[in-house]
């Protein structure tokens, strides 16, 4: 399967300083999963750098998960919140049928490896909702 580079090793490949802040006004929320034994809330999406798509990890901790939650429509964060409470040590995956529109600042996050390549998540900074 051809995957979509990625976009933090492509601005570090840029030399992009490891004190950028980025911000995606409007992201698009499509998907949400949920790690909570790893303290792990991240989403992904596709963003255009110079003409070609690029996957973009985001990283939330914990405070800016929860407010995230606080911006979801009121059911999708009921349910979140009744599943964590439910499976605490379960990890969940929530794909939206409409995205949620957000305004994201994010900065540079650790390097990380799945199976099939490195890549480097954006750490989430600050979440609010978009216009």
């Amino acid at each position: 399967m051809d995957c979509a580079p990625d976009y933090g090793l492509k601005l570090k490949s840029q030399g992009v300083p490891p004190d950028f802040e980025a911000v995606f006004l409007p992201f698009e929320l499509f998907a949400l999963a949920v790690n909570p034994p790893e303290d792990l809330y991240t989403t992904t999406s596709n963003v255009d750098v110079e003409g070609v798509p690029h996957a973009l990890t985001l990283d939330f901790d914990r405070e800016t998960f929860d407010q995230t939650l606080a911006l979801l429509p009121e059911e999708v964060s009921r349910r979140i919140r009744g599943d964590l409470k439910k499976n605490p040590s379960r990890p969940l995956l929530y794909e939206f049928s409409r995205p949620i529109r957000l305004s994201i600042r994010a900065g540079f996050g650790e390097m990380r490896w799945n199976e099939e390549e490195g890549f480097i998540p954006m750490r989430v900074l600050s979440v609010k909702k978009y216009p």
